[in-house]
């Protein structure tokens, strides 16, 4: 993994981005990143479930759907290049952070 930190003054955000080569077809990680109603062990052992369009809402619930601890909204969907979405973990007061997977 790489990073590359970044900053934008005018606004005093702090941007990084990481890159992550992984030896799979891109179909299958892209199938890994966007499963919905299965365990997603990256994920804290959560399950996603989203309306995958701009604008959907997207949550990553506990397998007995008792918890949210993960919500957030779709920015993004190109498939099966690009999934962008907002990520925030619920009872935190941070701003949610823009998560952007591009697949190459």
């Amino acid at each position: 993994m790489t990073e590359a930190p970044g900053a934008d003054t005018s606004t005093g955000t702090i941007g990084r981005t990481f890159q992550i080569d992984i030896k799979a077809p891109i179909e299958r990680v892209w199938r890994e990143i966007t499963k919905q109603n299965e365990t997603q062990r990256t994920m804290f052992d959560t399950m996603l479930e989203a309306e995958m369009t701009p604008g959907g809402e997207l949550r990553y619930r506990t397998v007995d759907k008792k918890m949210t601890p993960i919500w957030g909204e779709v920015v993004e969907v190109e498939a099966p290049r690009l999934f962008a979405h907002t990520f925030a973990f619920a009872g935190m007061d941070d701003a949610p952070t823009l998560v952007r997977w591009e697949l190459e």
